[in-house]
């Protein structure tokens, strides 16, 4: 089976969070003997960090996106003799001359009601409308998460027996450190026990409920600990600083900025307590990395972090500040119930690996190739 992938998401330098998990499939599957062929088409921005005797790298000269999506790549999948394209966008080639299987991580512009704005409805319109023909072309879908499928079933309408569910998995290094954590820490001027915070600062990402729930705490809770939002600042940061200084815990808060992929996991390690309160995710990797490491989670309920998180840590209401900060609280002062939380976020982070998800992504592969 000749399998092709769209591969422009291995961007030179940086890693996203589809370059990773495509990243992990093909280091799985490639390391295998099999006769399968990968094809990973890809831009003159990306590069595959990944060599094998059954990998192909095809470079296609992208310059308008349009074209390459629906022309371009669609006469290099002929080209190249294709049996089944693997794609993580929306974007798809609607004449594609292989069979389609199309990754749909979430339906984010569509049911974030942050997004439902006049700034953003050409983006919307256009992703939805691309998004539907993409998925009545698609012979399969792999989404994530089952809130994932659920929205895709409700939104699209899409058929439930079209979409396979294969959740994700944390890195490697993502696990138990036993390090002194003080200089990489320092860099960032962390220099007391910490509350910690991973991701984007949008805002279905909830941080208004983080602070103020940290806010709440004692003033010798406050004191001994840090609340450190890790993460590019963005566009949302100078909104997020206004709230930190109306409750006057400027000196408080920290937000770390960038932190390097090397560094993050002795992030987690070292962080008393993982807050997570999104209000939507297609999946959720932040907690899952931080629960490998051993560290006790405190999650919002809502979309898809129950079925993350599960009885691998605390999940609370992402809209009530006082509840969260009334979980946090014994999390910081009971080192028996930290101890706990830890051996089940353990425990639960098992669950999950890319071995997995690459057995369960090729077998999709497998069958819309035989049916």
């Amino acid at each position: 089976m000749r399998i092709g992938v769209d591969g422009r998401e291995f961007k030179k330098g940086k890693m996203t969070g589809i370059s990773r998990y495509l990243y992990s499939f093909l280091r799985e599957v490639a390391s295998t003997r099999s006769e399968n062929k990968y094809i990973i088409f890809h831009n003159q921005h990306s590069e595959m960090p990944l060599e094998s005797n059954n990998l192909k790298k095809v470079k296609i000269p992208e310059y308008f996106t349009l074209f390459w999506d629906q022309f371009q790549l669609a006469n290099y999948l002929k080209r190249e003799k294709v049996d089944v394209f693997l794609t993580p966008y929306f974007k798809a080639p609607l004449l594609c001359p292989a069979k389609l299987v199309v990754i749909i991580n979430d339906l984010i512009p569509l049911v974030v009601p942050a997004y439902q704005n006049f700034r953003n409805l050409f983006k919307r319109i256009y992703f939805k409308e691309m998004l539907k023909k993409v998925a009545k072309k698609a012979d399969r879908i792999i989404t994530i998460s089952q809130n994932s499928k659920k929205d895709i079933v409700e939104v699209l309408g899409v058929q439930e027996e079209k979409i396979e569910v294969v959740n994700l998995a944390a890195d490697e290094s993502f696990r138990p450190i036993k390090s002194d954590f003080k200089n990489i820490l320092s860099k960032y001027g962390i220099n007391k026990k910490f509350i910690f915070y991973f991701g984007n600062l949008s805002p279905h990402k909830n941080i208004t409920t983080l602070i103020n729930a940290y806010s709440r705490l004692s003033a010798e809770i406050k004191k001994e600990y840090r609340l450190v939002i890790g993460g590019r600042k963005g566009r949302y940061f100078q909104s997020l600083l206004e709230i930190i200084r109306a409750l006057k815990i400027e000196g408080q808060v920290i937000f770390t900025g960038f932190i390097p992929e090397e560094d993050l996991p002795h992030f987690y390690n070292a962080a008393s307590v993982f807050v997570f309160p999104s209000l939507y995710e297609g999946f959720g990797l932040p907690p899952l990395e931080a629960m490998a490491c051993g560290t006790p989670v405190i999650a919002s309920k809502a979309a898809s972090l129950p079925e993350v998180i599960a009885e691998g840590g605390i999940l609370i209401d992402p809209h009530n500040s006082k509840e969260l900060s009334e979980k946090i609280y014994p999390v910081l002062t009971n080192e028996e119930m930290r101890k706990n939380l830890s051996i089940k976020a353990l425990n639960r982070a098992k669950n999950f690996s890319w071995e997995k998800f690459s057995k369960e992504v090729l077998k999709v592969l497998e069958e819309t190739f035989e049916a």
